[in-house]
């Protein structure tokens, strides 16, 4: 596939964080009603050489709405994770890093996640940040509207710069994520810019945002407490990130408990910095 070109796509409640068990947990205080059934749609692209680009395209079924995301990398730089209600679908895109993939071929999954009792569902995208070539991070914040919570997330970087840009943090609170991004540690002369979305909703029961504090070297997980289920995940890096991306931040089911896992990767090389990922989750009741 041919290179992918600069898009741009536009289409409160205040909780209190509490430490619990070692974890930074933002939970909503209001009444609320049970988010239903949930599922969760993945489409895989793999086997992806050379130097092009993937899009992956996740769909919640007609039975269902659209919540959240995921998204997971082998090898690949994700420039975009992309919710739309109007299809129910999550669009994932994925470019090979500047001087190749460490892999001889990669590979990009898209995931929805998706509910069946869930009320006033809406894609938020607040604007972006500044669209220049400045050698510097450049953040976004997609904040819900008064009332409604966060339940899914998303994000889109704008550039010709394809493999140079790369997300460093994808963090989620109950009512607004805000994503940040790095030139690779070559920097770019292109000018690019990162769009956060935040998918808002009516308040799920038992919503609460959970964040690791012991992160490990390459990944890191973090249960949803007691029976809750986990509708969303996000992920951020300490340190080092000209030469760090999150590859991948997703949902999952172990041993009877639901988790959020995010993991990061070097892109350009090897740093001589020691760096870590903490991961966050969306948990709501069942």
């Amino acid at each position: 596939m041919s290179k992918s070109r600069f898009r741009r796509w536009g289409t409160t409640l205040i909780a209190v964080p509490v430490m619990v068990l070692g974890a930074l947990v933002f939970s909503a205080t209001s009444a609320a009603a049970s988010i239903g059934v949930v599922t969760v749609d993945a489409d895989t692209q793999t086997d992806v050489g050379g130097d092009n680009t993937e899009t992956v395209t996740a769909e919640c079924d007609g039975g269902s709405t659209l919540i959240g995301t995921g998204w997971i990398a082998g090898g690949a730089i994700v420039d975009e994770v992309v919710p739309d209600l109007s299809t129910g679908t999550v669009r994932v895109e994925a470019w090979e890093p500047e001087g190749g993939s460490v892999r001889a071929n990669w590979s990009v999954t898209a995931r929805a996640i998706c509910a069946t009792s869930v009320s006033n569902v809406e894609v938020v995208q607040d604007g972006s940040s500044a669209y220049n070539s400045t050698n510097a991070p450049k953040s976004d914040t997609a904040s819900c509207p008064f009332a409604k919570k966060l339940v899914g997330l998303g994000y889109e970087i704008g550039t010709f710069a394809e493999g140079e840009v790369h997300v460093t943090s994808v963090v989620p609170t109950d009512d607004e994520v805000t994503v940040t991004a790095y030139e690779d540690a070559n920097g770019t002369t292109e000018s690019w810019s990162v769009t956060a979305y935040a998918v808002c909703a009516t308040e799920p029961s038992g919503l609460e945002v959970v964040t690791s504090t012991s992160p490990s070297t390459s990944s890191d997980l973090t249960v949803c407490p007691g029976v809750k289920k986990a509708i969303g995940a996000g992920g951020a890096v300490d340190i080092a990130r000209n030469d760090v991306d999150v590859w991948y931040a997703k949902t999952g089911t172990y041993g009877g408990y639901e988790y959020g896992i995010a993991g990061a990767a070097e892109t350009s090389g090897a740093t001589t910095s020691n760096w870590t990922i903490a991961s966050t989750v969306i948990c709501v009741n069942p």
